[in-house]
């Protein structure tokens, strides 16, 4: 099994860093190291310098992706630094890691530039995401890559059914990017979460001016939004969006209580800061169940639990832990990021995946009296269930918040 890693300023090769992450290690040493990039760099050949190779070399019906990087790499030689023989090795001695693999000529500019780095992860087929990701954001990005044993096989069809029956390690890939961003605060997301326009820019202003008083996460509200609709440019037109049905809160439809907790309604009903800049829009004073947002925080947030590897409570853990800590999270206005497509329980929750949610829900007791040991500071989460009901309606949702699954935040020890 391997497992890549990336770090990015833009979407030019030229800003790239990769870094690697490897598993069990049978004929590792023997891999092509030229194989592996060119493996790489097929998979990001929308708008990026293969794009500019096609239309220079070759007709559109005769590129070859992969040949072509290959021709490009053999005139850069140093372009991958990689020795496989000097790795680390996770806790458990289950994975290895390989910083800077390919580094980006911009990205060491760019960290000095700004005080928010965007720390993604995802899998090989999901690497053309980065084209979008990085066409809203101007920062730094440091991308965590799972490839595993799938640099045999170029068929995404075949790649995708193969990443879907490994247990991804989503934690281990979430703590290796956001350790190689450079800057004072992180920005977590997964690689098909797509910033608004702008968002670096924005919060950078926003960051320099705050006056966090205690230990902050800013929450930036996620959207599912509908593969035939344009990809929104203000607030306004996200939420004309979500009141056409055209776009819903991130897993509304999946896991209700990962984002109950935002209040996406106080949101949108403040139709009054469109044009402003960057602001705490409100805070989230109550959690219902294992909340798990996507947020801005300082870079010394706690580690995500590297025992959870698969599907199912993976970032809820760390979230939790940072509740426990007395992490206050406040939500931004009026940013926010999407990810493309309505999704529903049917199509996410195959027998494999809720196979991991369940192996994973047996370390909850164990993982729970650690942190309350730690930290002394955290009130019990209620029994939930391990996914959304489908067939709750948008509207309970999103304004009916039972007293009985609530958690006071921000308490301090």
């Amino acid at each position: 099994m391997l497992k890549k890693k990336c770090k990015l300023g833009r979407y030019r090769f030229g800003y790239m860093s990769i870094l690697v992450i490897l598993s069990t290690v049978t004929m590792i040493y023997q891999m092509n190291k030229f194989e592996l990039v060119t493996s790489l760099i097929s998979q990001l050949n929308y708008k990026t310098e293969l794009q500019d190779i096609q239309r220079k070399e070759f007709s559109s019906h005769a590129l070859n992706p992969v040949k072509t990087a290959g021709r490009q790499l053999k005139n850069k030689p140093n372009i991958f630094n990689a020795n496989l023989t000097l790795s680390q090795w996770d806790s458990r001695h289950l994975f290895k890691f390989l910083d800077s693999v390919l580094s980006g000529d911009k990205f060491v500019e760019l960290s000095n530039k700004y005080d928010v780095c965007l720390a993604t992860q995802g899998s090989l087929e999901k690497l053309h995401s980065l084209v979008s990701v990085t066409e809203n954001w101007s920062g730094p990005v440091s991308v965590s890559v799972f490839t595993a044993d799938l640099l045999e096989h170029r068929n995404p069809k075949t790649v995708e059914l193969i990443s879907n029956k490994l247990l991804y390690p989503q934690n281990h890939l979430r703590n290796h990017a956001r350790r190689n961003c450079q800057t004072k605060y992180v920005y977590l997301t997964d690689i098909d979460i797509i910033p608004s326009t702008g968002m670096a820019d924005n919060l950078q202003e926003f960051l320099r001016q705050s006056r966090c008083e205690k230990l902050c996460a800013y929450v930036i509200p996620v959207y599912e939004i509908d593969k035939n609709v344009s990809f929104p440019q203000n607030k306004y037109q996200i939420t004309n969006f979500a009141k056409e049905g055209l776009a819903r809160p991130f897993h509304q439809m999946i896991y209700v209580n990962g984002h109950y907790s935002t209040n996406y309604k106080m949101w949108e009903d403040n139709t009054r800061d469109v044009q402003d800049a960057v602001h705490v829009n409100h805070n989230v004073t109550k959690c219902a169940g294992w909340y798990e947002p996507f947020y801005v925080a300082h870079a010394a947030t706690p580690d995500f639990d590297e025992r959870f590897i698969g599907y199912g409570f993976t970032r809820n853990t760390q979230v939790y832990e940072m509740i426990a800590a007395g992490y206050q999270f406040q939500v931004l206005s009026p940013i926010f990021s999407c990810h493309w497509g309505l999704q529903n329980i049917t199509e996410v929750y195959n027998p494999w995946r809720k196979k991991q949610v369940f192996m994973n829900s047996r370390l909850i007791t164990t993982f729970k009296s650690e942190i309350d040991a730690r930290h002394r500071n955290v009130a019990q989460f209620p029994a939930l269930p391990l996914h959304a009901d489908s067939r709750q309606t948008r509207s309970d949702w999103r304004t009916q918040i039972p007293a009985t699954q609530t958690l006071e935040l921000g308490r301090i020890p």
